[in-house]
């Protein structure tokens, strides 16, 4: 016997009084890209955890504004002490049929404040830019993750597929849902 009946728009409903054990969630992330501010205000405002939606430290965003900065060199790190750390930038660029590597500049990040300094002008400004940026935004791989702290925090979720990406919740927790969907 289903449990299913067609409403009157064609699209499937629950028969009334019918007992379900859970509900099939989704969601999807692709290219979000949200201010950790936003993020913070909008899990409060649905009465969810914001302690899940951390700050990055400047060491992790910095990896990220790496990917902007890395175009025509090549950036690694040389030197890490109590407070900073050091990566050498190094071009690259292709003369006939070789690659040919050139010292650019050393650049230093301080671990608590953020700050990037270089003797490069030019590249210190624009690698502090992109290392606030990344401060700031939260991907969609970040807004993942934190709905599924969330979950292991207040609720159980069972991935339905190997991919990820559709899961099960049992109907005890369909509040908490409630709760994640108007975030």
């Amino acid at each position: 016997m289903t449990t299913l009946i067609r409403s009157t728009n064609g699209f499937p409903s629950i028969i009334p009084g019918t007992k379900l054990l859970g509900e099939i969630i989704t969601w999807s992330c692709t290219g979000v890209k949200v201010g950790h501010l936003n993020l913070v205000n909008a899990l409060r405002e649905s009465g969810l955890e914001e302690s899940v939606a951390r700050e990055l430290a400047p060491r992790h965003a910095f990896s990220r504004a790496c990917k902007k900065l890395s175009d025509a060199r090549i950036i690694r790190q040389v030197a890490e002490d109590e407070d900073t750390i050091q990566f050498q930038f190094t071009s690259e660029r292709k003369e006939d049929e070789r690659f040919i590597y050139e010292l650019e500049t050393l650049l230093t990040l301080k671990k608590v404040s953020g700050k990037v300094t270089c003797a490069l002008p030019g590249l210190a400004t624009f690698a502090q830019e992109e290392l606030d940026r990344c401060l700031e935004a939260r991907t969609g791989s970040d807004v993942t993750r934190i709905i599924q702290k969330l979950f292991e925090m207040k609720a159980d979720l069972f991935p339905i597929r190997e991919q990820g990406g559709a899961y099960f919740t049992p109907q005890e927790h369909v509040p908490f849902v409630s709760s994640c969907r108007k975030c």
